[in-house]
């Protein structure tokens, strides 16, 4: 993920159960991977598909009118990258809006605020 978003540290794989299945590693605050245990992998039918969902949250450093990009692939086999998949990237965009609290009579409520 850019720099405009943290992982909020939520990586799952429904299914699929965390620590026995599969485990998170985590580096910094925008990049994360999941590990799956052989055995898990070897148990699986041909053609299953795997969904891994996580979340993040958009933060200070995103203050920008061009999208963020969030860029995820899986790899697979051994770790020298050879088996990979192409790359799925998503656009998360911030935005900024103004809320005015009004009276019966269509007036700006004076001191009014939000919780």
């Amino acid at each position: 993920m850019e720099t405009g978003l943290t992982y909020n540290g939520d990586a799952a794989v429904t299914g699929a159960t965390e620590g026995t299945d599969y485990t998170v590693g985590q580096s910094g605050t925008d990049t994360f991977t999941v590990t799956f245990v052989d055995s898990y992998i070897q148990s699986l039918a041909v053609g299953t598909v795997i969904h891994v969902t996580y979340s993040a949250t958009v933060n200070e450093d995103a203050i920008t009118m061009d999208p963020l990009n969030n860029t995820a692939y899986v790899s697979y086999g051994d770790s020298n990258g050879h088996n990979r998949t192409p790359d799925s990237e998503a656009d998360v965009y911030e935005a900024k809006f103004t809320v005015i609290k009004h009276d019966g009579s269509d007036q700006p409520l004076a001191g009014a605020k939000f919780v």
